[in-house]
């Protein structure tokens, strides 16, 4: 994938600086104080950390407006970080950065929920398509993510691996009341859940 115009420019400046020995919150510091041009060096050092969640396989179709959301999370973090306290500022704007990321796959799934009609034996009370309340926390975003990591693995896996997991995983079946579904024994339905997981495994690699 090719630089944003942002990350470009950045790159494009990084001959210009000369002094990159100071620490982050020190940088902040200088920056609250009214040296700006030292916002350039801060945000090189986080252009790795934008691009790795900006660009993820379960919101590529909206990476790029992502990218610009990040950027400005990452400016206003500058202005709203308390210099006075003990967060070191890496973990303040990494918080800030994960949630500006959840919002917009919210608003995205929120999109999609209206634009698609679900299937009649969609359950609607599966997490991956109930919308979560906006009062969702930072770790229950990341909680979402994953969950949605896992319903792309599942979807490119087959039918009958994939129905199996979610049966397990999503629904909270056991392995003995799937086989009692089934008409088969619980050590056959244990080698078929075993074999799924290692195919889920393998599957999640790729969502990555």
């Amino acid at each position: 994938m090719s630089h944003s115009y942002i990350k470009h420019s950045l790159l494009m400046t990084a001959s210009d600086t000369q002094d990159d020995s100071y620490t982050d919150e020190e940088l902040v510091a200088f920056i609250q104080s009214g040296y700006c041009h030292m916002t350039v060096i801060l945000c090189q050092r986080y252009v790795p950390l934008i691009t790795k969640y900006a660009h993820v396989r379960q919101l590529r179709s909206i990476d790029s407006d992502l990218e610009s959301a990040l950027w400005e999370c990452f400016l206003q973090a500058i202005k709203t970080y308390d210099i006075t306290s003990n967060i070191p500022f890496a973990g303040f704007v990494k918080s800030r950065i994960r949630f500006t990321q959840w919002n917009l796959y919210r608003k995205s799934l929120r999109q999609w929920t209206h634009e698609t009609v679900l299937a009649p034996q969609e359950d609607e009370t599966d997490p991956l398509v109930s919308i979560p309340s906006s009062h969702d926390t930072a770790e229950e975003a990341i909680h979402h993510l994953e969950l949605l990591a896992l319903h792309t693995a599942l979807s490119e896996m087959e039918p009958v691996h994939a129905n199996l997991l979610r049966q397990v995983l999503l629904k909270g079946k056991s392995i003995s009341e799937i086989a009692n579904t089934y008409g088969m024994s619980r050590q056959a339905m244990h080698k078929k859940y075993k074999r799924a997981i290692a195919l889920l495994k393998e599957a999640l690699e790729t969502v990555q």
